[in-house]
Protein backbone atom coordinates (compact mmCIF):
# COMPACT_ATOMS: atom_id res chain seq x y z
CA UNK A 1 0.00 0.00 0.00
CA UNK A 2 2.67 2.70 1.12
CA UNK A 3 4.64 1.84 -2.42
CA UNK A 4 0.93 2.52 -3.92
CA UNK A 5 0.67 5.91 -3.10
CA UNK A 6 4.26 6.70 -3.08
CA UNK A 7 4.09 5.75 -6.87
CA UNK A 8 0.50 7.75 -7.40
CA UNK A 9 2.70 10.49 -5.39
CA UNK A 10 5.66 10.58 -7.98
CA UNK A 11 3.11 10.37 -10.74
CA UNK A 12 1.27 13.55 -9.54
CA UNK A 13 3.91 15.33 -9.25
CA UNK A 14 5.39 14.45 -12.85
CA UNK A 15 2.23 15.79 -13.85
CA UNK A 16 1.74 19.10 -11.93
CA UNK A 17 5.65 19.70 -13.35
CA UNK A 18 4.19 18.97 -16.87
CA UNK A 19 1.12 20.69 -16.68
CA UNK A 20 2.85 23.77 -15.29
CA UNK A 21 5.69 23.83 -17.97
CA UNK A 22 2.99 23.95 -20.64
CA UNK A 23 0.88 26.46 -19.20
CA UNK A 24 3.86 28.40 -19.12
CA UNK A 25 5.07 27.96 -22.49
CA UNK A 26 1.29 28.78 -23.87
CA UNK A 27 1.47 31.80 -21.33
CA UNK A 28 5.15 32.34 -23.11
CA UNK A 29 3.31 32.20 -26.92
CA UNK A 30 0.78 34.95 -26.20
CA UNK A 31 2.43 37.20 -24.18
CA UNK A 32 6.06 36.66 -25.12
CA UNK A 33 7.03 40.36 -24.41
CA UNK A 34 4.06 41.62 -22.30
CA UNK A 35 6.00 45.24 -21.05
CA UNK A 36 3.28 46.77 -24.36
CA UNK A 37 0.58 45.25 -22.48
CA UNK A 38 1.68 46.73 -19.47
CA UNK A 39 2.90 49.95 -20.15
CA UNK A 40 -0.03 50.42 -22.20
CA UNK A 41 0.20 50.88 -26.22
CA UNK A 42 0.99 55.07 -25.22
CA UNK A 43 4.33 53.57 -23.84
CA UNK A 44 7.67 54.23 -26.15
CA UNK A 45 9.71 51.18 -27.84
CA UNK A 46 12.88 51.93 -25.47
CA UNK A 47 10.46 52.17 -22.58
CA UNK A 48 9.00 48.76 -22.93
CA UNK A 49 11.60 47.13 -24.06
CA UNK A 50 13.84 48.06 -20.42
CA UNK A 51 10.53 47.15 -18.98
CA UNK A 52 11.32 43.69 -20.26
CA UNK A 53 14.28 43.70 -19.69
CA UNK A 54 14.44 44.65 -16.01
CA UNK A 55 11.59 42.01 -15.31
CA UNK A 56 13.80 39.17 -16.91
CA UNK A 57 11.73 38.97 -19.88
CA UNK A 58 13.91 38.85 -22.32
CA UNK A 59 16.23 35.75 -20.89
CA UNK A 60 15.46 32.48 -22.87
CA UNK A 61 11.95 30.40 -21.74
CA UNK A 62 13.64 27.80 -19.63
CA UNK A 63 15.92 30.58 -17.54
CA UNK A 64 12.27 32.02 -16.70
CA UNK A 65 11.01 28.71 -16.16
CA UNK A 66 13.24 27.94 -13.92
CA UNK A 67 12.87 31.77 -11.91
CA UNK A 68 8.85 30.91 -11.90
CA UNK A 69 9.52 27.63 -10.28
CA UNK A 70 12.42 28.83 -7.57
CA UNK A 71 9.99 31.82 -6.60
CA UNK A 72 6.57 29.27 -6.07
CA UNK A 73 9.20 27.16 -3.90
CA UNK A 74 9.75 30.11 -2.00
CA UNK A 75 6.45 30.93 -1.54
CA UNK A 76 6.35 34.23 -4.48
CA UNK A 77 3.38 33.78 -6.29
CA UNK A 78 4.18 36.85 -8.79
CA UNK A 79 2.83 40.10 -9.24
CA UNK A 80 -0.53 41.27 -10.48
CA UNK A 81 0.27 44.55 -12.68
CA UNK A 82 -2.98 45.18 -13.91
CA UNK A 83 -4.57 45.59 -9.83
CA UNK A 84 -0.81 46.53 -8.93
CA UNK A 85 -0.65 44.14 -6.18
CA UNK A 86 0.99 40.80 -5.18
CA UNK A 87 -0.67 37.70 -5.57
CA UNK A 88 -0.25 36.78 -1.98
CA UNK A 89 -2.06 39.84 -0.98
CA UNK A 90 -4.85 39.39 -2.98
CA UNK A 91 -4.59 36.08 -1.85
CA UNK A 92 -4.92 37.00 1.77
CA UNK A 93 -7.48 39.12 1.04
CA UNK A 94 -10.16 36.83 -0.67
CA UNK A 95 -9.58 33.45 0.62
CA UNK A 96 -11.90 32.86 3.04
CA UNK A 97 -14.55 34.38 0.75
CA UNK A 98 -13.34 31.74 -2.40
CA UNK A 99 -13.13 29.04 0.51
CA UNK A 100 -16.99 29.89 1.62
CA UNK A 101 -18.08 30.19 -1.89
CA UNK A 102 -16.38 26.51 -3.10
CA UNK A 103 -16.91 24.74 0.12
CA UNK A 104 -20.80 25.80 -0.30
CA UNK A 105 -20.84 24.87 -3.72
CA UNK A 106 -19.66 21.39 -3.83
CA UNK A 107 -21.57 20.63 -0.54
CA UNK A 108 -24.73 21.60 -2.75
CA UNK A 109 -23.32 19.90 -5.94
CA UNK A 110 -22.92 16.77 -3.48
CA UNK A 111 -25.92 16.70 -1.64
CA UNK A 112 -28.15 17.32 -5.32
CA UNK A 113 -25.75 14.72 -6.96
CA UNK A 114 -26.75 12.03 -3.76
CA UNK A 115 -30.23 12.46 -3.57
CA UNK A 116 -30.90 12.74 -7.75
CA UNK A 117 -28.84 9.69 -7.57
CA UNK A 118 -30.41 7.43 -5.09
CA UNK A 119 -33.79 8.97 -6.80
CA UNK A 120 -32.85 7.40 -10.59
CA UNK A 121 -31.04 4.29 -8.76
CA UNK A 122 -34.46 3.33 -7.46
CA UNK A 123 -37.26 4.29 -9.54
CA UNK A 124 -37.05 3.49 -13.66
CA UNK A 125 -40.36 5.86 -13.87
CA UNK A 126 -41.21 9.38 -15.96
CA UNK A 127 -39.65 10.84 -13.37
CA UNK A 128 -35.98 9.40 -13.90
CA UNK A 129 -36.66 10.06 -17.37
CA UNK A 130 -36.92 13.88 -16.84
CA UNK A 131 -34.28 13.79 -14.13
CA UNK A 132 -31.97 12.21 -16.89
CA UNK A 133 -32.57 14.44 -19.50
CA UNK A 134 -32.49 17.40 -17.48
CA UNK A 135 -28.73 15.83 -16.51
CA UNK A 136 -27.80 15.64 -19.88
CA UNK A 137 -28.99 19.01 -20.81
CA UNK A 138 -26.82 20.55 -17.99
CA UNK A 139 -24.11 18.35 -18.66
CA UNK A 140 -23.83 20.03 -22.20
CA UNK A 141 -24.60 23.48 -21.41
CA UNK A 142 -21.07 25.30 -20.41
CA UNK A 143 -22.11 26.48 -17.04
CA UNK A 144 -21.24 30.23 -18.21
CA UNK A 145 -24.40 30.11 -20.32
CA UNK A 146 -26.17 28.05 -17.82
CA UNK A 147 -25.00 31.49 -15.33
CA UNK A 148 -26.37 34.20 -17.64
CA UNK A 149 -29.16 32.21 -18.16
CA UNK A 150 -29.97 31.98 -14.27
CA UNK A 151 -28.84 35.76 -14.11
CA UNK A 152 -31.69 36.75 -17.23
CA UNK A 153 -34.21 34.54 -15.42
CA UNK A 154 -33.93 35.09 -11.73
CA UNK A 155 -32.64 38.42 -11.74
CA UNK A 156 -34.49 40.40 -14.48
CA UNK A 157 -37.58 38.43 -15.62
CA UNK A 158 -38.21 37.39 -12.19
CA UNK A 159 -36.21 40.00 -10.01
CA UNK A 160 -36.31 37.79 -7.32
CA UNK A 161 -32.34 37.63 -6.30
CA UNK A 162 -29.52 40.19 -7.34
CA UNK A 163 -27.56 40.05 -10.22
CA UNK A 164 -24.20 40.59 -8.80
CA UNK A 165 -22.43 38.87 -5.91
CA UNK A 166 -21.51 40.87 -2.55
CA UNK A 167 -18.62 43.07 -2.77
CA UNK A 168 -18.20 42.22 0.59
CA UNK A 169 -14.49 41.88 1.89
CA UNK A 170 -15.45 39.66 5.28
CA UNK A 171 -16.35 36.36 5.30
CA UNK A 172 -19.34 37.55 7.68
CA UNK A 173 -20.42 40.00 5.45
CA UNK A 174 -20.82 38.10 2.21
CA UNK A 175 -22.88 35.31 4.75
CA UNK A 176 -25.30 37.92 5.85
CA UNK A 177 -25.80 38.88 2.47
CA UNK A 178 -27.13 35.23 1.78
CA UNK A 179 -29.10 36.74 -1.31
CA UNK A 180 -26.37 37.63 -2.99
CA UNK A 181 -24.52 34.32 -2.68
CA UNK A 182 -27.45 31.86 -3.91
CA UNK A 183 -26.50 32.74 -8.08
CA UNK A 184 -23.43 32.11 -8.11
CA UNK A 185 -23.36 29.25 -5.21
CA UNK A 186 -25.79 27.41 -7.39
CA UNK A 187 -24.12 28.09 -11.07
CA UNK A 188 -20.97 27.10 -9.68
CA UNK A 189 -22.14 24.16 -8.00
CA UNK A 190 -24.18 22.72 -11.21
CA UNK A 191 -21.09 21.98 -12.89
CA UNK A 192 -20.13 19.79 -10.47
CA UNK A 193 -23.09 17.63 -10.06
CA UNK A 194 -22.19 16.39 -13.95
Amino acid sequence: MAAYLLRRTAVSVVVLIGISMIVFLLLHLVYPLPGLDVLGIGARPVQVAAWNRDHGFTQPVIVQYWHYVVGLLHGDLGYSYKLNQSIASLFEERWARSLYLSGTSLALALLATIALGSYQAGRRRLGDRVATGLEYTLYAMPHYVLYLLAIQVLAFAWPVLPYQASQATSLLAVMADWRSIVLPITCSATPSCR
